[in-house]
């Protein structure tokens, strides 16, 4: 199915399972510096594009009511980051 013929939904949950799947074949905090790295020489526009979606999966993480031990850690800096971008009234326009 081309990309054009589905939800946005759609084309966000894919992009999502693609992600888990590449983390789970990260191997460790090497790999992570390196897609830090990398996605900061992302062309300026597409990094204010990825915050802006970061910022909704913290936001979604915040909101997560499945928490046990191997998550809590996260669910609580997620809601540390969303309280922090309320507070600072954080904006990351298209440009």
């Amino acid at each position: 199915m081309e990309i054009q013929d589905r939800t946005p939904e759609e084309v966000g949950l894919e992009l999502a399972r693609e992600l888990e799947r590449a983390i789970n074949r990260a191997d460790g905090r090497l790999v992570m510096q390196g897609f830090a790295k990398g996605f900061n020489r992302m062309h300026p526009s597409l990094q204010q594009s990825a915050m802006r979606g970061f910022l909704h999966v913290f936001q979604e993480i915040a909101n997560n009511r499945m928490v046990d031990g191997r998550n809590r850690a996260t669910i609580e800096f997620a809601k540390t980051i969303v309280k922090l971008a309320e507070d600072t009234n954080v904006y990351l326009p298209l440009v």
